[in-house]
């Protein structure tokens, strides 16, 4: 089994390697990313290490960002693992696709980002920390419907509020809390709010990740 597993992903780490441009390396890694990051749940190890040693191959190769990534397959696959490591590698690389799709292709992510995020921070609050930064995101780049407009009934109906009320309070209560969150390296709480609830928000201490001048950051105002 080990060197069954072995052999398939060496052939896609061959042709990842053999791919001469971009448009075919993003082709490959379309049709062959998620399943290979699915080998880091093998229980051998030295398929693990295989997987993630392909994965560095691949980050110096998606530099160019004009190089699309799977983001919605790997969101799907996210929502439907509890595997750490594959879920660490399958953020790793949405984090990185998102900024590259239009505004549309981003927004199509709402319903998948949502459904289940309240039992996704039961399972790892650091790894839903960075979910609910992708939406932040996401919202700011949309313009909502008046509340209580059909168009705003629709809107709830198509992110799964009117059946994933756990999902809808989730969500509520963490934009409360963002709105007494202000970015403060000097302390790590602030009145209204747990240390551990600032470190979400924070991203766990990523310093840049409320510097809208860094690429990624956002601005607290305009979140608010």
């Amino acid at each position: 089994m080990e060197a069954k597993e072995l052999n398939l992903v060496g052939k896609v780490e061959l042709r990842i390697a053999l791919a001469e441009s971009d448009a075919k390396l993003e082709s490959i890694l379309n049709t062959y990313l998620p399943p290979l990051l699915l080998k880091l749940a093998s229980e051998h190890v030295t398929v693990r290490n295989k997987v993630i040693s392909i994965c560095q191959h691949v980050n110096t190769r998606i530099r160019a960002l004009n190089i699309l990534l799977p983001v919605a397959a790997l969101l799907k696959q996210y929502k439907e693992n509890v595997n750490p490591l594959i879920r660490h590698f399958d953020l790793l690389y949405i984090q990185q696709g998102l900024p590259r799709l239009s505004v549309s292709e981003r927004l199509e992510l709402l319903p998948t980002l949502v459904k289940g995020i309240h039992k996704n921070f039961q399972e790892s609050a650091r790894h839903t920390s960075s979910l609910f930064n992708m939406l932040l995101k996401l919202l700011n780049s949309m313009t909502f419907p008046p509340r209580g407009s059909a168009e705003d009934l629709a809107f709830r109906d198509t992110l799964g509020f009117v059946e994933g009320k756990e999902d809808a309070r989730f969500i509520a209560s963490w934009i409360g809390k963002l709105i007494l969150f202000s970015p403060n390296p000097s302390s790590k709480r602030l009145p209204g709010l747990t240390t551990e609830e600032c470190n979400f928000l924070q991203l766990y201490d990523k310093k840049d990740t409320w510097l809208p001048a860094v690429a990624g950051g956002m601005n607290i105002v305009d979140t608010k």
